[in-house]
């Protein structure tokens, strides 16, 4: 039993629950059919079941026996059971996606550990893990972010691409992570940010990738330099006018500003291999 419940991996992935309601979705790109393959283990599906009535319960008591001690929460440290159950007790809607997450079967890695829900493993053909959601269930997709809106198609369990998540459809996402409503206003407000930050910031990003392949890091260091002047420079001007809004603008002239000095210097860049 314990051997099953060690191979039991939880991936909460709220946007596969709420693809459906995400605006800005494009042509299907693939067919995203449920899959549980628990099945082939009774004894895994016996932990399943277990888990799902004491998520249900919201009883960690009867959960931690089938949590992993040292269980990643996130990607900034965050780990460990004890952890978990705080968590799970600050934000009472996570319990509603984990029953979502274990309802939703899922699949056997060749190392033998089990990924849930089955969304985590489908097939995305030629998109982006980032650009990627997976309708789970039958929808209309309208033209506009509103039910008013003309239906441009009916998708059902299928992967679509997404575009404007955050412009369009980030109050979603922001009620999804936070129950609290003090922050899902705060974080309304500051919606617009995120949705222009990776257009701006893509460039810079890029050409590191062009910079350190060339192990010229040194362009990079001195990019670094110049942006954090600017945005320096910008937080001391705007933040006295425009608070947060000010803090975020600087941010987004830090990243414009990397990207400008690199993309200035990449003819230089160029220059050897031009010459060979």
């Amino acid at each position: 039993m314990r051997q099953a419940s060690r191979r039991l991996v939880v991936a909460l992935l709220a946007t596969s629950a709420i693809a459906p309601l995400l605006p800005g979705v494009a042509r299907a790109q693939g067919s995203a059919i449920p899959v549980n393959e628990a099945t082939r283990d009774p004894a895994l599906t016996k932990i399943i079941a277990a888990m799902i009535a004491a998520a249900k319960a919201r009883d960690f008591k009867r959960l931690a026996p089938h949590v992993g001690e040292r269980i990643q929460l996130d990607f900034g440290g965050g780990k460990g059971r004890t952890e978990f159950g705080r968590r799970l007790a600050r934000v009472p809607a996570a319990w509603d996606q984990l029953v979502w997450v274990l309802e939703h079967g899922g699949r056997f890695e060749k190392d033998g550990s089990f990924w849930a829900p089955y969304t985590f493993s489908v097939d995305l053909g030629k998109l982006d893990a980032f650009e990627a959601g997976v309708v789970v269930e039958r929808t209309k997709a309208h033209a506009e972010p509103r039910a008013d809106a003309a239906v441009l198609a009916e998708l059902d369990r299928v992967v679509v691409k997404v575009t404007a998540v955050f412009a369009l459809g980030g109050g979603i996402l922001v009620d999804v992570m936070t129950g609290l409503d003090a922050v899902r206003a705060a974080a309304r407000t500051y919606l617009p940010w995120p949705a222009l930050y990776p257009i701006v910031a893509v460039w810079c990003f890029q050409l590191d990738g062009i910079y350190i392949g060339a192990t010229r890091t040194a362009e990079m260091r001195n990019g670094m330099a110049l942006a954090l002047a600017g945005f320096l420079a910008l937080g001391y001007a705007l933040m006295p006018f425009f608070g947060n809004h000010g803090l975020r603008a600087a941010f987004a002239g830090f990243a414009a500003l990397r990207g400008a000095f690199l993309a200035l210097l990449y003819p230089r860049l160029l220059g050897p291999f031009a010459r060979a």
